[in-house]
């Protein structure tokens, strides 16, 4: 995301303005930006100022992931591995942690290794 489009976020957030925010994050990602889908997965995961809602942030993450976010490919990864609003898919989770993995993402790394470990 550009320094100006997070500077409005983070102004929202500091006025208590959560809509506002939402607003502006949401818009960023229904432009295609990855950082900003990830986001609003997150939103929508942990139902911060919106419903929770797994499927919805499973779809955002899958956005995010296609284009190369290693932190929403790092998300699919445990939502598969977990069996998170989705069917246990240890196949998928895999694919997720090793993509994240090959961008350096720590966690991912340790993951799939833990993968791996169990066979």
């Amino acid at each position: 995301m550009a320094k100006s489009d997070l500077d409005a976020v983070a102004k929202a957030l500091e006025r208590g303005d959560y809509q506002t925010a939402f607003g502006e994050i949401k818009s960023l990602a229904d432009q295609g930006n990855p950082e900003a889908q990830f986001k609003i997965g997150i939103i929508f995961a942990y139902g911060k100022d919106v419903s929770k809602n797994q499927s919805e942030a499973t779809a955002w993450f899958r956005k995010a992931a296609a284009q190369g976010y290693a932190n929403a490919q790092y998300a699919l990864a445990l939502i598969y591995n977990e069996g998170q609003g989705v069917e246990k898919d240890y196949a998928q989770a895999v694919k997720w942690f090793e993509r994240a993995a090959k961008q350096g993402l720590a966690p991912a790394q340790y993951g799939l290794a833990v993968k791996y470990g169990q066979g």
